[in-house]
């Protein structure tokens, strides 16, 4: 839905879309991106441990990604505009710690939905420090006169 909603084009009305940002900020958002699944749900599993199959299993139960950043941050901007600055500063400077965790100067896959929310996967994702990239553009553009993307 995030990435439905965040599109210019998308065939989500404006109360569709931020329905779906609302459950995002209360049910997905992480300090470490979105989460696949909401803690809500009966199927959620808060951890990716384990061999490889019980990992393939919790990767889209829970697991939070950095990549939808990206998709939450065009969101946040389409529905709020220069608003939305100071929300998506908080959530970059958040990264700051990440940075110097796993791959030192970089950010892993995937992390943990439950807190401390620990980096899993590779210790670092292309996908993972583009949005990263994403986010810094964003709010370098924002922090421009007009705020226009």
């Amino acid at each position: 839905m995030m990435i439905a909603a965040s599109l210019p084009f998308t065939p989500m009305s404006e109360e569709m879309q931020k329905r779906a940002f609302d459950i995002a900020c209360s049910e997905l958002l992480t300090p470490r991106g979105l989460r696949s699944l909401s803690p809500n749900s009966e199927q959620y599993q808060g951890i990716t441990i384990g061999n490889h199959s019980q990992r393939e299993r919790a990767y889209h139960q829970g697991t939070a990604f950095p990549w939808l950043i990206s998709f939450f941050a065009d969101l946040s901007v389409k529905l709020f505009g220069k608003s939305a600055l100071t929300y998506l500063e908080d959530i970059y400077n958040g990264f700051e710690i990440a940075i110097q965790e796993n791959g030192i100067g970089s950010i892993s896959e995937i992390y943990d939905g439950n807190p401390p929310h620990e980096g899993r996967g590779c210790i670092s994702q292309s996908t993972s420090v583009g949005a990263l990239l994403y986010l810094q553009y964003i709010i370098k553009v924002l922090n421009q006169k007009g705020g226009k993307k």
